[in-house]
C-alpha cells in the first residue's frame, strides 16, 4: 500500500516536471513569434521613412529645375 501512494507521488512530480517544460518551450515559442513580428515592423518603418525621404529629395529636385 505505502509503495503505490509513493509511486503516485512520483508520478504527480513527473507530470508536473513535463508541464513546465512544456509550458517554457511554448512560452519561448510565443516570444519568438512576438520579437520576428517587431522586427518586421521596424523594417517596413526603415522602409516607409526611406520612401519619404527618396520623394522629399525628388521634389526638392523638381522644384530647383523649375
Amino acid at each position: 500500500m505505502e509503495n503505490r501512494k509513493e509511486n503516485m507521488n512520483y508520478n504527480i512530480i513527473t507530470l508536473i516536471g513535463v508541464a513546465i517544460i512544456v509550458g517554457g518551450f511554448l512560452l519561448f515559442l510565443y516570444s519568438e513569434i512576438k520579437e520576428r513580428e517587431a522586427d518586421r515592423q521596424e523594417a517596413q518603418s526603415k522602409r516607409f521613412i526611406e520612401a519619404l525621404e527618396r520623394s522629399q529629395i525628388a521634389q526638392n529636385i523638381r522644384k530647383d529645375i523649375r
